[in-house]
C-alpha cells in the first residue's frame, strides 16, 4: 500500500493562510484531486495520510479525499515506510517538489499540457478574437473582440476577457475573473474573483481569491543582472530557479493605478496599496501602503 500524506506547508507563505494550499483549483479541480488521480493511475491501493489543519477542518474536502482511497488523519511512520510527501507525479514517472509558491507554476504547466479543448455552449465569443494553444473556456464566459489566447488557457465560468487583452503561456484563471482592455496574463496562476485592469500585466504570478489589480500596474518578471528571481522566505533568500518570475499575492489584495510590483516580492492577504506604489520588498498582511509626494504649485 502507498500512502501519500498532505501536510501543512509553512513555507508557502503568504499561500494557504485560510485556505490550504492542496485546495486551490487549477484548471477547475482542486489541487489535491489532480494529485490523487496520478497517484491512482500508479496505485490502485492508495492510503492517505492528512494533517494538514485547515483541510481536517474542511468537511466537504475531507468528504471528497475519501473518495480516493483510505484516510488516516494521524500517522507515524518512518522514512522507509512508503509514506510520499506531497509531490505532484509526472507521466514519465518523474515528480514535482510543492514546497514553495513557484512550484505551483510547474503543476499548472504539467496540467496545462493535457488539457483537453473544451468551450462551453453558452460562451460568448465575439469577432476577432484569436487562439493559438488548447483552451477550456466554462460556461458564461465572455471573450471580447481583438482579445488573443495564446497557449493553453483555462478560463473558469464567468470569467470576462476584455478587447485587446493577452493571455499567453499556460495561464489558469478561476471562476468570475476579468482582464480589462489590453491588460496581459502570462503564465500565471489567479483564483476565483480576481481582477487585472486595463493595460496592466501579470506574468509568472499566482494570486489568490478577490484580488484587483488596478489600471496600468505591472508586474515585473525579470531582474536586470540576468539571474534567477530569488524570494525571501522566513527570512531566507531562496533561489526559484526560475529566470523569469512575478509576484505572489494573498487573497484579498488590491493595487492602485500605475503600481509596479519588483520581481519575487510577496504581499500578504487584504493588503491595499495605493496609486504609483513600487513594492519593493514583501509586505505582510493588512498593510495600507499609500506614497506621499510633495507638489510644488507656483504662479507661471
Amino acid at each position: 500500500m502507498t500512502t501519500v500524506r498532505f501536510s501543512s506547508r509553512p513555507e508557502m507563505e503568504p499561500l494557504g493562510s485560510e485556505r490550504s494550499i492542496y485546495s486551490y483549483p487549477i484548471a477547475g479541480k482542486p489541487l489535491y484531486h489532480h494529485m490523487l488521480e496520478r497517484w491512482l493511475d500508479l496505485n490502485s491501493n492508495l492510503r492517505i495520510a492528512v494533517d494538514d489543519p485547515l483541510i481536517l477542518t474542511d468537511q466537504n474536502i475531507m468528504a471528497d479525499i475519501v473518495r480516493f482511497g483510505d484516510v488516516v488523519t494521524t500517522l507515524a511512520m518512518n522514512e522507509d515506510d512508503g509514506t510520499h510527501e506531497p509531490l505532484f507525479l509526472k507521466r514519465d514517472g518523474a515528480s514535482l517538489e510543492l514546497r514553495y509558491p513557484w512550484h505551483l507554476l510547474n503543476v499548472l504547466d504539467e496540467i496545462a499540457d493535457e488539457f483537453e479543448e473544451y468551450i462551453a455552449p453558452d460562451a460568448d465569443i465575439e469577432d476577432g478574437v484569436e487562439f493559438g494553444g488548447k483552451v477550456i473556456i466554462e460556461s458564461g464566459v465572455k471573450i471580447m473582440s481583438r482579445a488573443r489566447l495564446k497557449g493553453n488557457i483555462y478560463l473558469g465560468a464567468g470569467t470576462i476577457i476584455g478587447n485587446s487583452a493577452m493571455l499567453r503561456g499556460n495561464v489558469s484563471m478561476g471562476p468570475n475573473s476579468v482582464v480589462g482592455l489590453s491588460g496581459e496574463v502570462k503564465n500565471s496562476l489567479m483564483l476565483e474573483r480576481s481582477l487585472v485592469g486595463p493595460m496592466t500585466t501579470m506574468h509568472e504570478s499566482i494570486c489568490e481569491e478577490d484580488c484587483f489589480i488596478g489600471g496600468t500596474t505591472r508586474v515585473s518578471n525579470y531582474r536586470l543582472d540576468n539571474r534567477n528571481v530569488d524570494v525571501l522566505v522566513n527570512g531566507e533568500s531562496i533561489d526559484t530557479g526560475r529566470l523569469q518570475f512575478g509576484t505572489i499575492l494573498a487573497a484579498g489584495v488590491r493595487f492602485g493605478g500605475a503600481c509596479l510590483i519588483l520581481p519575487g516580492r510577496k504581499i500578504g492577504r487584504e493588503c491595499e496599496i495605493g496609486p504609483h506604489v513600487v513594492v519593493t520588498k514583501n509586505l505582510p498582511a493588512r498593510k495600507r501602503i499609500i506614497l506621499r509626494q510633495n507638489l510644488a504649485i507656483s504662479d507661471l
